[in-house]
């Protein structure tokens, strides 16, 4: 049963379900996203930040021991195969070999030499290598590459140090960093002024290469686990929002139906309202009108209602109101439509009725109350109604017309001492 003000959930009410629950989905993504996106970039940062703060340790241990060797001239170790003199010390007129008194060979082991060789050990042992690097350098392989030189050339603009990854297909991935070298006091003992040193000034640089394969590796297995839980923590929060959403939706649609019921039903009786009853009459009325069918209306009246209102009290009169709905219910048929219009007035619709159909069915409401004690009512209480009947006619433009007519002879009906039907004939 329907009427013009309450309505179920409608398509496009549906589609606001669907649109909230689309945006709800999305905005779930989205912000599962940045949180293990965030996630993510921030362990990398850590990582990295942990892989250069590694390689300035390196650096910062071969610094001073350079600066160790440095300030003691350079240090003298046995000559034997593979460790053999700088040539380029001679070069700056530095005597690289000794031969001691007892016949020892000794070889001078200045910071450049010995910062090449600490480099061979780490990258045969741990893949790490140094790179002592200057500008004009006595040996070519002390020459910057060219990153290298970009890297000195931004700390030249202002930086303490420069870093960059190298990821090289068929190549192990390298981190590589670099310090600027400062010379010193120490420093002048190999370099004078005269090839342009001086104390505080940046003379090339030293740089190292730290294998990432391990860095790598855990970003990896970082990065499987994160996705893991970010698919994880996905599923659940779609879940709980589609779980929400549906029983969102359910409520939706009982209040909606409450709403409906609420929009049709009289209160207090618990059938059709004014509103309703009168658009089923607005219904019947032209699906007569089209049909050529019978259509009549009785228009009921509880005869003195007031008097039960003024000695029994509100209450009885709601009970009577009530229990007279349900004696009216136990003698219509399914197909009749019954509803309240007004504190005490009441409307029968009687579709492919008859007058004389529809005034047997009145008197049969008003036996259904004449004279019986309201049961179920404080007091003992009786009641009686009275009943107007009009069919439609040919010459009714609209129901109000037949509506008229029911309740003239409903007036009638009270006229004439009341607790009887009168018809419109």
């Amino acid at each position: 049963m329907s009427n013009g003000d309450g309505a179920p959930m409608t398509s496009a009410d549906s589609g606001g379900v669907n649109r909230f629950r689309i945006q709800l989905i999305v905005l779930i993504v989205v912000y599962t996203l940045i949180v293990y996106g965030g996630i993510f970039v921030l362990t990398r940062t850590i990582l990295a930040d942990s892989l250069r703060a590694q390689a300035a340790s390196y650096i910062d241990l071969v610094l001073t021991t350079r600066q160790w060797n440095a300030s003691h001239g350079g240090v003298w170790v046995l000559k034997r195969e593979g460790v053999e003199p700088n040539a380029f010390l001679r070069s700056l007129g530095i005597d690289p070999e000794i031969t001691t008194e007892d016949g020892a060979e000794l070889v001078l082991r200045n910071p450049s030499a010995m910062t090449r060789e600490m480099s061979e050990l780490t990258e045969e042992g741990r893949g790490i290598i140094f790179h002592l690097v200057g500008e004009n350098p006595l040996n070519p392989a002390n020459a910057p590459d060219e990153w290298e030189a970009s890297g000195l050339a931004e700390i030249d603009e202002g930086g303490s140090w420069a870093e960059t990854f190298v990821r090289t297909p068929g190549q192990t991935p390298v981190y590589r960093y670099i310090e600027p070298l400062i010379v010193d006091t120490s420093c002048m003992g190999c370099h004078t002024s005269e090839q342009g040193y001086s104390v505080g000034q940046r003379k090339g640089g030293l740089g190292v290469s730290i294998p990432t394969t391990t860095f790598d590796s855990q970003m990896r297995r970082f990065s499987i686990v994160l996705s893991a839980l970010a698919v994880f923590t996905l599923a659940i929060g779609v879940g709980i929002a589609l779980t929400m959403v549906t029983r969102l939706r359910t409520r939706l649609h009982v209040a909606n139906s409450q709403l409906q019921i609420m929009a049709v039903t009289d209160e207090l009786t618990g059938i059709l309202n004014r509103r309703a009853t009168l658009a089923r009459l607005a219904e019947e009325f032209e699906r007569s009108k089209r049909t050529d069918d019978p259509l009549s209306v009785i228009s009921l009246d509880l005869d003195h209602f007031k008097n039960i209102n003024d000695v029994h009290g509100h209450a009885t009169g709601d009970c009577a109101l009530r229990e007279f709905t349900e004696r009216v219910q136990s003698v219509t048929r399914n197909y009749d439509v019954f509803g309240r219009v007004g504190g005490e007035e009441f409307l029968v619709l009687a579709p492919n009725t008859t007058l004389a159909e529809a005034s047997a069915l009145g008197e049969r409401i008003l036996n259904a109350m004449r004279r019986v004690p309201l049961t179920d009512c404080p007091g003992t209480v009786t009641m009686t109604a009275s009943a107007g009947v009009a069919q439609l006619d040919e010459a009714d433009l609209n129901y109000d017309a037949l509506l008229m007519r029911a309740d003239e002879a409903l007036y009638r009906a009270k006229s004439a001492g009341r607790d009887q039907v009168n018809t419109d004939s």
